[in-house]
């Protein structure tokens, strides 16, 4: 199959990174289309072509609309005043030229799928989507479903206008596809895939090697972007009722953005020898930080499953979540991990009571039930085979 990955950003996510990758591996022809002038690793490395959705300035855009007209007059000429007319429709003579050559290039292409990884970027195809002449497929993941269209009205009817157009769904859950379903989308067309890790960050990990009980010191982890659905002010106050009684810890959060409201409560609660903000870290070195961790923390509102527990599950260590999202299909109280209502400070507190009371060998068998989980749903070797069933199916 031809398919055309659209993150918005040719240096996606790194879920978003695999699972192209993964394709391109198992024999696809792979399209990573975005914005930015460089991709996030070499063509040939990654065997991905590149499809860029804009080319900056004057002179590269005109450059681009000669070849993409001539491309498109050749390859495909009875595209040709749709596209114009696509083109027509952008208000600076930039834009028009880049809108040319991107909407040329995805023809050129003749993809057999155009899969969207987050559903607001349909606004991106909208013209293409009612031509009916590509199959789409819209990926629903958190925010983009679960908030967006509920605080701005543009997007929800963006999404009632387009989603019934569309010919498939991918759902990071079962929750997030009720969401979905309501405005719109049809559940018959979709798919429930679950995220995943990577195959080798799985069977490259020893439990017994990289789980450890705590010794004087519990460290506690949570890594996601400070937004304010990562509750992670809640966390703060968790952290408060641990240092009152007497519970000798460090909370680690690995965030990236403006972390302002963060240090005034730390500060506010007293906490600063009990938290270490850090700021993003290459992947490779977030890993590091989950392998000298004792406990790992998900204090979100709103998640769809999210990618940072199942990498802690997958090396091995605890997670306490709490119930938003699609977390309690990952998460099976008391068996795989723990789960606690959101926004509930009391209940977290008494979770990492119960981590620090209960023997090492109980411990050591939530974190098995966690590794068999990640194993049975959440390894990208089966996230690739059920998308490419997706694809298939329509």
């Amino acid at each position: 199959m031809r398919i055309i990955i659209y993150d918005g950003n040719l240096k996606p996510s790194t879920f978003v990174r695999f699972l192209s990758e993964n394709l391109a591996k198992a024999g696809h022809t792979v399209y990573l289309a975005g914005k930015g002038k460089q991709m996030f690793v070499s063509k040939e490395k990654s065997g991905l072509r590149l499809l860029p959705v804009s080319t900056p300035g004057y002179v590269r855009g005109f450059l681009g609309f000669i070849i993409s007209f001539l491309s498109i007059a050749f390859c495909c000429p009875s595209k040709f005043s749709f596209i114009i007319k696509l083109a027509l429709k952008q208000r600076s003579f930039v834009g028009r030229l880049s809108e040319f050559v991107f909407i040329s290039r995805v023809y050129s292409v003749n993809p057999d799928i155009i899969h969207i990884q987050w559903s607001t970027h349909i606004a991106v195809f909208r013209d293409i989507i009612k031509k009916g002449n590509i199959k789409f497929i819209v990926s629903f993941r958190g925010r983009m479903i679960n908030i967006s269209p509920f605080v701005d009205k543009k997007i929800a009817a963006l999404y009632r206008e387009l989603f019934p157009e569309i010919e498939g769904f991918h759902a990071v859950s079962n929750s997030i596809l009720e969401n979905a379903g309501l405005f719109g989308a049809d559940k018959g067309k979709a798919k429930v895939v679950y995220p995943a890790v990577n195959d080798t960050l799985f069977y490259g990990e020893e439990v017994e090697t990289t789980f450890k009980k705590p010794d004087s010191i519990l460290r506690i982890l949570s890594v996601g972007r400070q937004h304010w659905k990562k509750g992670y002010p809640v966390a703060l106050d968790v952290c408060k009722t641990l240092k009152d009684k007497g519970i000798n810890f460090i909370y680690t959060i690995i965030a990236g953005g403006d972390k302002e409201e963060l240090i005034y409560d730390i500060h506010d609660l007293g906490l600063e020898n009990n938290i270490k903000l850090v700021d993003r870290l290459p992947h490779d070195e977030v890993l590091d930080v989950y392998r000298q961790s004792h406990l790992f923390l998900l204090p979100s509102f709103e998640e769809g499953v999210a990618n940072v527990a199942l990498e802690a599950m997958a090396i091995g260590v605890p997670v306490i979540s709490t119930n938003c999202g699609g977390m309690e299909e990952l998460i099976e109280n008391d068996k795989n991990g723990w789960i606690v209502p959101v926004r509930d400070v009391g209940s977290m507190v008494r979770a990492v009571e119960r981590f620090i009371a209960i023997p090492e060998k109980r411990i050591y068998e939530i974190v098995s039930e966690a590794r068999k989980t990640i194993e049975k749903n959440h390894l990208q070797s089966m996230q690739t085979k059920r998308m490419i069933e997706l694809y298939k199916s329509i």
